[in-house]
């Protein structure tokens, strides 16, 4: 790890040396991107407590919707015993969708924000983002697996479901965006402005 995150020391060395640092400063937030496929010390660590978080919020609103579940560390099974235990598996721990959405949320914060704190935010945010996105998606499979066919919850719909529940991570990091600008608030004054214009040229 250590060498690996010298690549973008010796990258931007390389750039300077041979364009000068006015070229490479604007290297700088393209080679920090790196950072981001270089594994993290305490990943696994991470990906286990992810997988708890997403157990514990799929048994709890599964049952709220009236699912007889029971949770016992990482696998959620039927009370009766009508379907298999599911196993909430380090692909179901949301840890991938978490680097994607902060990666993504790094990048949409560097190119639309104007000030640091804002980008801060958008970062921040996406972690609870993505871990909210994959929990819905995990409780989504319980129930369907409660209540309609196990066999497709646990196979056809596993597999895709993602493809439904990342934009949706996207879409609350788009809104937090959004508002963080004043988005709604900018809306109403234009309203305001358009509003009384036209009144003046009615009179």
């Amino acid at each position: 790890r250590v060498a690996a995150g010298s690549i973008p020391f010796v990258l931007f060395g390389l750039i300077a040396f041979l364009w000068g640092r006015h070229v490479a400063r604007h290297f700088i937030f393209p080679l920090l991107l790196i950072y981001f496929a270089i594994p993290l010390p305490g990943l696994i660590q991470a990906t286990n407590g992810l997988q708890v978080i997403a157990t514990q919020i799929a048994y709890h609103v599964s049952s709220l919707c009236g699912a007889d579940i029971i949770a016992a560390g990482t696998n959620i099974q039927s009370v009766d015993g009508k379907w298999d235990a599911l196993e909430i598996a380090e692909g179901c721990s949301g840890v991938r969708s978490l680097i994607a959405l902060t990666f993504i949320a790094t990048v949409y914060g560097y190119l639309t924000q104007d000030r640091l704190w804002k980008q801060v935010v958008l970062i921040s945010v996406s972690i609870p983002l993505a871990i909210l996105a994959n929990s819905i998606r995990v409780t989504t499979i319980v129930l369907i697996t409660e209540y309609w066919n196990a066999e497709f919850a646990a196979k056809t719909y596993h597999n895709f479901s993602g493809f439904i529940f990342f934009p949706l991570g996207l879409s609350g990091l788009l809104l937090c965006g959004f508002l963080i600008n004043g988005g709604w608030k900018r809306e109403r004054q234009t309203t305001t402005s358009r509003m009384i214009q036209s009144g003046n040229e009615d009179n």
